[in-house]
């Protein structure tokens, strides 16, 4: 089966995204179990308030790379995806942050996909949501055209970051993208954001950051090209 894109994108904060095309029939998708996660890492974030967090990301510099990221999608809508609306899929959107960047465009009909309420209810005022975790979240019965990650994979150990770009390789659509994003070692917000405001939750919770080349390896090992 062809496979004919996987492209590197370098954005602010020297983030690592990976923009990837999976051209496998959907019908041919393997099947994944459920992932083994941290109960006490997803209950954190189901009670964290989303109160202030779209001003902490404008404070520590996120919404110049969720921008780029968005006009990714949006050209990619204009030209390679051809459906209408394009499905796109926000893998943990939290407040629905990247929503607002595509406000614009009229041939993109996005979900959100997201652990916690309290981010979960800022969300609805921008798009459609569903509450749970990305690593077990598949769509049933369609298939996203296209699929976003920004900024919180960091939070699971590398053994579950390769699930996750197997797990979303499972069900993106034919000819779909995934657009990934994350923070690489040499700038991460996030980790210090957590130690602030939970101390005792970060004193037993570490971030684990990859460099762009370990992502791009573990995207090529699930099956993107």
């Amino acid at each position: 089966m062809r496979r004919s894109f996987l492209k590197a994108l370098r954005v602010p904060l020297s983030t690592a995204a990976v923009a990837a095309v999976d051209q496998r029939r959907f019908h041919c998708r393997s099947e994944t179990k459920g992932a083994a996660v941290d109960r006490e890492l997803h209950n954190y974030w189901d009670q964290h308030s989303g109160s202030g967090f779209d001003e902490k990301s404008r404070m520590n510099g996120r919404l110049e790379p969720l921008r780029r990221v968005a006009e990714v999608a949006k050209d990619l809508a204009e030209g390679k995806l051809r459906n209408h609306p394009v499905r796109v899929v926000d893998l943990g959107c939290g407040t629905g942050l990247f929503s607002k960047f595509l406000s614009d465009a009229e041939n993109i009909k996005i979900i959100g996909v997201d652990l916690s309420e309290g981010h979960l209810q800022l969300a609805r005022q921008h798009m459609e949501v569903i509450k749970g975790s990305y690593l077990d979240w598949r769509p049933e019965g369609w298939a996203p055209d296209l699929a976003i990650h920004n900024n919180s994979i960091e939070d699971y150990e590398d053994s579950m970051k390769l699930y996750f770009f197997k797990h979303v390789f499972s069900w993106l659509a034919p000819e779909g993208y995934f657009l990934f994003q994350a923070y690489s070692p040499r700038d991460e917000p996030m980790g210090v954001c957590i130690a602030e405001c939970s101390p005792a939750f970060a004193a037993k919770h570490k971030v684990h950051l990859c460099s762009t080349e370990t992502y791009l390896d573990m995207a090529k090992a699930a099956g993107f090209q």
